[in-house]
């Protein structure tokens, strides 16, 4: 996570501002850096897809939560005076064809961010997707195996109920190449020095506190044979998450 980022943006002149879509993929820093944003821009130039709304809606409707969302950001895309919209948002092949808008997303360690998640919803105060399973018993869930696939899903613009097939890693990776900028939390001021060049809104790196929030070390908190399921549940996205570090080094190395 990061830490008070949201007093790192300055102010900027609505019509020279860019029109940025940010893909939160669940536990990658999101939050803070929507933070962020909220700083940067007009309030209602900003629309955020609840993750919690979403949710109840899509259950109510009987259509997925990425179908949903999907469609919601679409709407809100086609909105000329929103300039910033961030969700649990898939990639969507629409997407590319919107050329007036910047699209960014931020990836971690696929073993970090599972035991993120894992923690995150198994002490969290609020219902919404709350694990109260122990760690071994969740690890044998379907949930805990569709978390292992959730770059692959969110990059295959679908929802995935089963271990992916080589055809679509394939397709989730292509589709990284058509994002606009992609950061990593274990480089974070390389991020923001990209998204300084990418939109050419002004802020300091001096100001940036990018340290993580003080708490104990997830992997110190499991064993050896917890932590050997959690890789072997996170192979695709370890695919996924390995094309995503080799496709931005080239394109950082080609400027």
């Amino acid at each position: 996570m990061i830490k008070h980022i949201h007093n790192t943006l300055r102010k900027a002149i609505g019509k020279k501002q860019h029109r940025i879509c940010f893909i939160h993929i669940p536990k990658c820093a999101g939050t803070s850096l929507v933070r962020a944003f909220k700083n940067n821009y007009s309030s209602h130039q900003i629309k955020i897809i609840g993750a919690g709304h979403s949710h109840k809606i899509a259950k109510h409707t009987g259509i997925s939560r990425q179908e949903l969302r999907a469609a919601i950001a679409a709407y809100l895309l086609h909105n000329k005076k929103i300039r910033f919209v961030s969700g649990h948002i898939p990639w969507c092949s629409w997407m590319a064809e919107m050329k007036n808008w910047y699209f960014i997303s931020i990836l971690r360690d696929p073993v970090e961010r599972l035991l993120s998640a894992y923690f995150y919803s198994r002490h969290k105060t609020s219902n919404h997707c709350k694990i109260s399973l122990n760690l071994d018993d969740f690890l044998n869930t379907s949930r805990a195996m569709e978390m292992g696939y959730i770059y692959t899903s969110y990059f295959l613009g679908k929802p995935l109920h089963s271990f992916p097939s080589r055809k679509e890693l394939i397709e989730a990776t292509e589709n990284l190449k058509k994002l606009d900028l992609i950061g990593f939390m274990d480089d974070l001021p390389d991020f923001l020095q990209q998204l300084v060049l990418l939109t050419k809104i002004p802020f300091s790196l001096q100001k940036l506190n990018v340290n993580p929030i003080k708490e104990s070390d997830p992997l110190k908190q499991i064993n050896d044979k917890q932590l050997a399921k959690i890789r072997e549940l996170c192979q695709p996205d370890y695919s996924v998450y390995h094309a995503a570090k080799d496709l931005w080094n080239k394109k950082v190395a080609s400027t």
